[in-house]
């Protein structure tokens, strides 16, 4: 399975996962939209100038997610050993934090979370430092078009 192929090199499987991660997502964005639970009302709204939201989203909130993840991570392993279910618990943990900002929220992040989540406990069998960095890049792929989106609304493209 290339979720769990560490065999690959770090660019080639961060590709294949930033495409898994975002296709889904995407769908399930359009199809919230399409049945009208995304809407201008309960999406997230983020304010400042399109360089500091292409900055924040691209770059600081994929780090620092990574690294949360990263400490979330070690202390449920001590739970469990086994991928599928820490990635589940992380995805829902990560999708339950983000819908404190706003509900729907939760719902379009938790599939991506799961992706960042089991790519981390892949590669951390490797180092620390290629799990953070492999799960860094597939956040910030995911976050690229959105990014893009929102400087263009919020941010004044």
């Amino acid at each position: 399975m290339f979720f769990s192929n560490t065999n690959v090199s770090m660019r080639r499987y961060v590709l294949g996962m930033a495409v898994a991660s975002l296709i889904p997502s995407a769908l399930i964005a359009i199809i919230l939209a399409a049945v009208g639970i995304i809407d201008e009302e309960s999406r997230p709204v983020f304010e400042g100038s399109a360089l500091f939201l292409l900055t924040s989203t691209l770059m600081l909130a994929p780090a620092i997610e990574t690294l949360a993840m990263s400490a979330m991570l070690w202390l449920l392993s001590f739970c469990t050993k086994r991928i599928m279910p820490l990635a589940v618990v992380s995805a829902l943990i990560w999708a339950g934090l983000h819908s404190l900002a706003t509900p729907v929220w939760g719902l379009t992040v938790v599939w991506p979370f799961f992706v960042f989540s089991y790519s981390y406990l892949t590669w951390w069998e490797k180092s620390w430092w290629h799990a953070v960095w492999v799960t860094f890049w597939i956040h910030v792929f995911q976050n690229l078009l959105p990014s893009v989106m929102v400087a263009a609304i919020d941010g004044g493209i």
